[in-house]
């Protein structure tokens, strides 16, 4: 079973009360952590300093007789999620940008300044061929930004629920 919360200030104070007072997967949690420690069996490393921490809950995973979640992030979030590619899938799902495809491209119409433009150029990836237009960012590569948008599309789901009708259309046939 999966529960799921819409994301406001009551309903997060509501999961932090039962998290303190309903539960002691914290404690658990926590003594986990510190026994790790004192075994000197901490897979810490420098760069992922939250890595004990999933290593901890695949253990209560495990403990529980439950399996991971489909939206566990096995590595660090950066790594699992491309941030620049859910902000750009949560602009085009809103539609605060027009997207239009023309031929084996893209082009992505903004009403901003050039020197906005040149920075939201930053955001995508260099295999996408992304490059300024006028009043647009063109994609040079149309198949790699599906595929880009689409690796983030099961967490914006999750997150933000169902992409509307439009953004489906765009990241299943392109159009």
């Amino acid at each position: 079973m999966d529960a799921t919360f819409e994301n406001n200030g009551k309903n997060t104070e509501i999961v932090e009360n039962c998290l303190a007072n309903c539960s002691n997967i914290f404690p658990v949690f926590s003594a986990m952590i510190i026994d790790m420690y004192f075994e000197n069996n901490t897979p810490y490393e420098h760069n992922d300093p939250l890595k004990i921490g999933r290593e901890v809950l695949k253990k209560l995973y495990k403990i529980a007789k439950r399996k991971v979640p489909d939206w566990w992030c096995p590595s660090p979030y950066e790594e699992c999620v491309d941030t620049n590619a859910y902000m750009w899938f949560d602009i085009l799902n809103k539609d605060l940008f027009k997207i239009k495809r023309k031929l084996d491209s893209f082009v992505i119409e903004i009403e901003e300044s050039p020197h906005d433009i040149k920075e939201r150029l930053k955001g995508f990836p260099a295999h996408l061929q992304a490059r300024k237009a006028g009043l647009a960012i063109s994609i040079g590569n149309a198949e790699a930004l599906l595929s880009w948008l689409n690796g983030v599309r099961h967490l914006y789901t999750i997150d933000k629920g169902k992409p509307v009708r439009r953004m489906r259309k765009l990241l299943n046939r392109g159009i």
